[in-house]
């Protein structure tokens, strides 16, 4: 496609003065040699005026440029603008897309990008995949007690407290499992409020230390409440543990975490939890560096949860 020149018009008071000026120029000049012009135009002693097509066809040519060139420049600023219509449009899907990924309440990445992930990147890891799920305990108690605002307040400290402390191969979610009743949510701005996934690259014992840490992470937030409800919370939580299988879906990790979370559910200490398969501990052997590495976390979370067993 040629391109127009970037030509602007400009009819201001110069350029009329100056066509004005150039007129009475070549008024004047042709009053003095019209004779001269007459036989430039009109030569007595040719049957074909040389002079006259040639000149014609440098107006004409002119004409025929400046009109395409305008049809042109219409084509270009109707592709510029449209150009600048895609750009503006891919901009604001971008932005829509990524809040649509985003919890809003404490801003981490929310369900509809745990699938997406689990879709293109968990299910198709060769390293072994685990999934944590916690439920924060009595958290409804915090939300009707203190009221919603603060207890958004709260639930963002402690998805920020915890995702600034996750290593490179962790990651978070806000994440309610199944899609709830509309009916017995209706009172929440978004439903699901107190529910977390967690993503654990490495095996069962990866994720149990993982677990661990996060009990030294919500004591320390249950020590620094007071600027958000006026006193300090006991904060805790029921955790869930699963691997994730090569070429799992959402609705079927859905179907085998929700044993283990309703397990641990059924403890009445303050940090709970339950994990499947849960007789890999009986398999490691205490004599290998790694296998007592991977007892000592199964020890740790012995001590720091009441562990439940799964049912099926």
């Amino acid at each position: 496609m040629v391109k127009p020149l970037d030509l602007e018009l400009n009819f201001g008071p110069k350029f009329i003065l100056t066509t004005i000026v150039g007129l009475i120029i070549s008024i004047t000049a042709a009053s003095f040699h019209w004779q001269d012009i007459k036989n430039f135009f009109i030569p007595s002693d040719q049957s074909i005026n040389w002079n006259f097509i040639g000149l014609l066809l440098i107006v004409s040519n002119l004409i025929t440029f400046l009109i395409m060139h305008n049809f042109w420049k219409k084509e270009y600023d109707e592709h510029h603008n449209t150009k600048l219509k895609k750009e503006n449009f891919e901009n604001r899907l971008s932005v829509s897309e990524k809040k649509r990924l985003i919890d809003l309440i404490t801003g981490i990445p929310n369900r509809e990008s745990l699938e997406d992930d689990l879709k293109n990147i968990y299910s198709k890891s060769s390293q072994e995949v685990q999934l944590i799920f916690i439920d924060l305990k009595n958290f409804g108690d915090i939300n009707r007690k203190y009221g919603q605002h603060k207890a958004n307040l709260l639930l963002r400290r402690i998805a920020r407290s915890i995702y600034n402390k996750m290593r490179r191969d962790e990651e978070m979610y806000k994440c309610p499992i199944g899609d709830g009743d509309p009916e017995t949510n209706m009172y929440r701005v978004y439903p699901g409020g107190d529910e977390f996934a967690f993503i654990i690259f490495g095996d069962q014992a990866e994720a149990l230390g993982f677990s661990n840490r996060l009990v030294g992470i919500f004591n320390q937030i249950s020590k620094n409440t007071t600027d958000i409800v006026g006193t300090n919370i006991n904060l805790s939580f029921h955790c869930g543990i699963i691997e994730i299988p090569k070429g799992e879906t959402y609705e079927n990790l859905e179907k085998k975490i929700d044993p283990c979370y309703m397990s641990a559910k059924q403890g009445l200490k303050d940090f709970t939890i339950c994990w499947f398969p849960n007789d890999i501990e009986e398999r490691l052997d205490d004599k290998k560096k790694d296998d007592a590495r991977k007892l000592g976390e199964y020890a740790r979370a012995r001590l720091l949860f009441e562990v439940m067993t799964p049912k099926d």
